[in-house]
């Protein structure tokens, strides 16, 4: 914004310590640091430590510390991490500007780890043989596999029935 010359206060909200910059509210506001240690445990890696966002980009996929098999599920489950991760910090960035709502790190993580596996979608989640013991244990975390399921909360009548008013039209 300051770029664009729109007056106003150019702190990041989230650690309220540097200007904001794409590169710190990505990568090196600790924020955003706890975000993705969070997100990245059980894989044994640590937060991106690239200087700008591009060339968090660019290099992603050769920052993982083992082969990938390119046709396997978590070659496409690693190449998309940082659009999600991105895109959740961002999201929880507008909540607190817009909305005067801070979100924890832990949740910001919970839930770019949901969504991505969301988009993935479960059909693409059966079992993969080139999969590291780690990164089984990790999708499995996200997918529901291997633990008990909560059963669906029972929906209230009463709540989905329109309540005659004045103001119904």
């Amino acid at each position: 914004m300051s770029k664009r010359g729109i007056a106003g206060p150019h702190r990041c909200i989230l650690c309220k310590k540097e200007l904001e910059t794409a590169s710190h509210l990505f990568i090196t506001c600790e924020f955003a640091k706890e975000v993705w240690s969070t997100f990245l445990s059980g894989l044994n890696m640590s937060a991106p430590l690239q200087s700008t966002i591009t060339s968090m980009f660019t290099s992603w996929k050769e920052n993982y510390p083992h082969q990938i098999a390119n046709k396997s599920i978590w070659n496409k489950v690693w190449t998309t991490v940082p659009k999600y991760v991105c895109w959740k910090i961002w999201l929880a960035r507008n909540e607190a500007i817009f909305n005067n709502t801070e979100q924890p790190a832990m949740k910001v993580a919970k839930q770019a780890k949901k969504l991505l596996l969301e988009t993935l979608n479960h059909h693409t989640t059966k079992e993969d043989n080139s999969l590291r013991k780690e990164e089984s244990v990790w999708l499995e975390d996200y997918t529901g596999k291997g633990r008990q399921q909560a059963p669906p909360r029972p929906i209230h009548k009463e709540r989905w029935q329109i309540r005659e008013t004045e103001d119904n039209f």
